[in-house]
């Protein structure tokens, strides 16, 4: 079979992709959107539209789109280490030409332009693991997910949340997520596209005229009643969550996700339920660098481990017994399961960003 690939950010209309564009929306409206009054181009503006623009790679079979997978190439950065990763989404085939192999052969261009692209890490989020461990995709990363209910948080006196206005608060909100130390690079333009994505709800707290936090609720048909992104103090954060918690939610709990390596103080004294979740399906496509990257971030902590600082490559892999890539993700990034006794680097990726 043959896969084919086409750059949204090239779909300008009267172009040569414009035509295949709409036609894999169409495809992927009608396979997973079945039942919204939204087009998925809405929900993921950033790979299915001009910008930045991601990329689909499919299969025709009898002149019609049957097997899809989107990628999109992004920067992650933790202080001065910055990753390149590639984000896949989007993955179906028509139900009629299952099982033929051609959600494999998508995947596996897919993996073929991330390595090309010099992407280290592969990220995709789908509770199918079986299906994509056989192309190297393993559970991987950590993140803290804090659910709440109106009678666990307290009523803030004050000043209550305030809904977001596009104009007067988009700026500032990506201001405040550019504070964070863990974060993909996102443009003011991309985010103006992201906050008006279907559903979502983004609420603010201020004081003194300068706003001092966000969170985001929903977002198309995923993340119902999850904060899956925000920002700002962790105090303000609290006041933002319990007011809307308390006069927005009432009889719904929401859940907060949350990097593993934040301080979260008052949110979790005042959550219903805590656990611990894995960021998602994650593949190693550079070993090498990977290893590398990770020992610098080792460099620049205190090292309450036995790892010292003139590790070679060649020692981790032999002291960890690195013998395959999951191997490796469980030493660098750590899962939900493990009783992690080193240091794993802060890797995590918000809820607008994700595909």
């Amino acid at each position: 079979m043959e896969v084919k690939r086409v750059e949204h950010s090239s779909g300008h209309v009267g172009s040569g992709d414009s035509g295949v564009q709409k036609e894999i929306i169409g495809f992927l409206d009608e396979t997973l959107r079945p039942d919204w009054d939204f087009s998925i181009s809405q929900e993921y503006p950033s790979i299915f539209g001009e910008f930045p623009g991601g990329e689909s790679f499919y299969v025709r079979e009898n002149g019609r789109i049957v097997s899809h997978a989107a990628l999109i190439v992004r920067e992650f950065q933790h202080g001065e280490h910055r990753l390149k990763i590639g984000m896949v989404g989007s993955v179906t085939t028509s139900k009629d030409f299952r099982g033929r192999g051609m959600a494999k052969a998508v995947l596996s261009q897919t993996i073929e332009e991330m390595r090309r692209r010099g992407c280290i890490l592969g990220c995709l989020w789908s509770g199918q693991h079986e299906f994509y461990r056989p192309l190297g995709f393993y559970r991987a990363g950590q993140e803290v997910d804090l659910r709440f209910s109106s009678d666990t948080v307290p009523d803030i006196q004050g000043p209550g949340s305030i809904e977001f206005d596009p104009v007067l608060h988009g700026h500032k909100l990506w201001r405040l997520y550019q504070r964070h130390d863990v974060r993909v690079d996102r443009s003011l333009e991309e985010q103006k596209r992201l906050v008006k994505i279907p559903r979502v709800k983004i609420f603010l707290t201020e004081k003194e005229g300068k706003i001092t936090s966000y969170i985001v609720i929903h977002k198309g048909a995923d993340f119902e009643n999850y904060i899956h992104e925000w920002g700002g103090d962790i105090s303000e954060v609290f006041r933002n969550v319990a007011w809307v918690q308390k006069h927005r939610f009432e009889g719904k709990n929401l859940t907060l996700i949350a990097p593993s390596h934040y301080e979260l103080g008052p949110l979790e004294a005042a959550a219903l339920a805590s656990w611990q979740g894995v960021l998602g399906l994650v593949k190693v496509l550079d070993r090498r660098k990977l290893i590398a990257l990770y020992l610098n971030y080792l460099r620049e902590i205190e090292m309450p481990h036995e790892l010292t600082k003139d590790e070679t490559l060649e020692m981790m892999d032999e002291k960890f017994d690195l013998k395959d890539e999951e191997s490796l993700l469980r030493v660098v990034l750590g899962n939900n399961t493990l009783d992690i006794t080193h240091p794993v680097l802060p890797f995590f990726l918000w809820g607008l960003d994700s595909i």
